[in-house]
């Protein structure tokens, strides 16, 4: 009715903007589009572009991915070298179940594992005997720089060095740097090395120093706690193998004694059954003598001589080659301090010489270079104090000759 009307005005329709669409057409199913309304890109609730907010997102994971890497990294590293150090450690009590009878096997073991293992430029370890620090193996250094370091051997315990520090303390020492340290008297051996800290840590049993284990690299400062800790299992283990060996020793001393009681008493035995059956056969039982004589004591050759009026007369001999008994024979008359028979009379005891070519007395010269005899032990029988009878025993190589005398 509207558009009948003259005079009246003619509405025309514009376009009314509908968020970020406007329409196109007058009609009511008209479509739209969306248009360009020039507005900046939207922002966050901080005020922040997106895209800056997304690189600190990223920075942010990146850092706390490197510190996983790095902890990660350093556990890596914390277990392999938990497993270097159980794996030395199981080496060493390889060697120690290997070597029951000999300790040198582990201490050179010991020194090669701590120096590998603490990257250190060497390690060596000393043995304490109650009064005295011997050097007793190495790893790391020269032949020349060890023996440097050796010519200052043994020492007694004290500020000297730092083994001798450690061993006189019973506690770990350490020279963060030995040019500052007016005390330590191995410069020289400092300087041929070329070191700058050493750390030594004392060999413990019952709470006694029985030896210590020295340890030095070419920087100065302290020595890390994990390294000092791996020193004292390697202390606690060298004390096992010198504790190890001592047991050994005893038992196979006492197994020693034994059996060499029992190898007195069957020679012995063997002497009293041959004095029972041969009563009026006295040259039997003198055979039977020197040979159980010679036999127990390790000897190479014996003699036995009888005193006749001032004289001594040979009776028996073993270890002596037909063409040698002409020779006694003929020196068992008139006793002289030259020859071991001699001077066993004349004083009337044990005599021992543990090399005739080094005694200044000995003058049998041609009996030593006949049978090659170098030690030589005498035994007085005396009565009426007098040496009736002489028992001369020699080995062809020098040395002491163990014998009991009752």
């Amino acid at each position: 009715m509207c558009a009948h009307l003259s005079g009246m005005l003619t509405f025309r329709h514009r376009p009314r903007p509908l968020g970020d669409r406007v329409t196109t057409g007058r009609k009511a199913r008209q479509k739209t589009k969306r248009r360009s309304t020039g507005k900046p890109p939207r922002r966050n609730a901080i005020g922040k572009d997106p895209q800056t907010s997304d690189k600190g997102k990223i920075a942010l994971l990146t850092r706390k991915l490197n510190e996983a890497v790095a902890q990660q990294t350093a556990t890596s590293r914390e277990l392999s070298e938990a497993l270097e150090q159980r794996t030395a450690g199981a080496e060493i009590l390889r060697v120690i179940r290997r070597s029951p009878a000999d300790v040198q096997p582990v201490f050179d073991t010991i020194a090669r594992s701590a120096a590998q293992l603490c990257h250190a430029q060497f390690c060596h370890v000393f043995r304490f005997d109650g009064k005295l620090i011997h050097f007793a193996a190495s790893y790391g250094l020269t032949p020349e720089a060890i023996q440097a370091i050796r010519s200052g051997y043994p020492l007694t315990p004290g500020r000297a060095s730092v083994a001798a520090r450690s061993i006189l303390s019973g506690s770990v020492d350490e020279i963060q740097d030995i040019d500052a340290d007016p005390d330590y008297e191995h410069v020289h051996a400092a300087k041929t090395s070329g070191y700058r800290s050493i750390i030594a840590v004392p060999i413990l049993k019952d709470g006694n120093p029985i030896g210590a284990i020295v340890m030095g690299r070419p920087q100065t400062g302290r020595f890390p706690e994990r390294q000092i800790e791996l020193l004292q299992m390697f202390a606690d283990q060298a004390v096992i193998a010198i504790e190890n060996v001592r047991l050994f020793e005893e038992v196979e001393a006492r197994s020693r004694e034994l059996g060499e009681s029992l190898e007195q008493q069957t020679a012995t035995s063997d002497v009293l059954k041959v004095i029972s059956r041969s009563a009026f056969d006295l040259q039997q039982i003198f055979d039977t003598l020197i040979d159980a004589a010679t036999r127990l004591c390790g000897a190479d050759m014996g003699v036995l001589r009888r005193r006749v009026g001032r004289n001594y007369q040979l009776v028996a001999t073993c270890g002596i080659k037909p063409e040698w008994r002409a020779h006694f024979e003929r020196h068992s008359e008139a006793p002289t301090r030259g020859s071991i028979f001699g001077r066993t009379v004349i004083e009337g005891h044990t005599i021992h010489i543990p090399d005739v070519l080094e005694d200044p007395e000995f003058e049998r010269l041609d009996a030593q270079s006949l049978t090659g005899m170098r030690s030589a032990l005498g035994v007085a029988v005396a009565s009426r104090r007098q040496s009736d009878w002489c028992l001369d025993l020699a080995t062809v190589c020098g040395g002491r000759i163990h014998i009991k005398t009752d």
